[in-house]
């Protein structure tokens, strides 16, 4: 029986064996192959994971009012390391001071480092705010950058910076709604 599957000749059993060491290698490639796409897979929920990260830390960072100023500390505690929360909480005194409020919007975020757990963002912070020197209705941006990781909570704010002060924006500013002429 065994003569018949692989062959009766050298020539015969040479080949019977040769297909079968390309069949081992096909099987193999297939699987690292499934195995790379369910890795890729895995990675590109991670990306989305610490966009998603880093999109509510700045909502969070851009809401708050002087009057209610734990509503913006829960908020942040949410998304955020317990260092970063403390770090937003240092400019308290001055939201205090200067009776101001923030709504924030929709920011842009992109994606400048990933290494599949953690990842650096850059975010474009948009809000509409007021306080004793911003009548109600101001626009403003600003520029962070944020370093989120995986941790066993999910992502998590662990670092962020200040690229440029949130200022009020020109005219053609339209926050989460676009821009002109669209």
């Amino acid at each position: 029986m065994l003569r018949e599957l692989i062959g009766r000749t050298p020539v015969e059993i040479g080949k019977a064996i040769a297909i079968a060491v390309l069949a081992a290698i096909s099987v193999i490639a297939l699987v690292q192959v499934s195995l790379e796409r369910t890795q890729g897979r895995g990675s590109d929920q991670g990306r989305t994971q610490a966009l998603s990260a880093a999109r509510s830390f700045s909502l969070a960072l851009t809401t708050y009012d002087y009057a209610h100023l734990q509503v913006q500390e829960q908020n942040l505690a949410s998304v955020a390391a317990p260092g970063v929360v403390a770090k937003v909480r240092g400019a308290e005194p001055d939201v205090v001071q200067y009776q101001a409020s923030s709504i924030g919007q929709a920011p842009d975020v992109w994606l400048q480092e990933y290494d599949g757990h953690s990842a650096r963002v850059l975010i474009r912070t948009k809000a509409t705010m007021e306080s004793t020197f911003a009548p109600p209705g101001t626009k403003a941006s600003g520029l962070v950058t944020c370093q989120v990781t995986d941790q066993s909570g999910g992502w998590r704010v662990t670092d962020y910076q200040w690229l440029t002060p949130a200022t009020e924006t020109g005219p053609g500013y339209q926050g989460a709604q676009g821009s002109p002429g669209s």
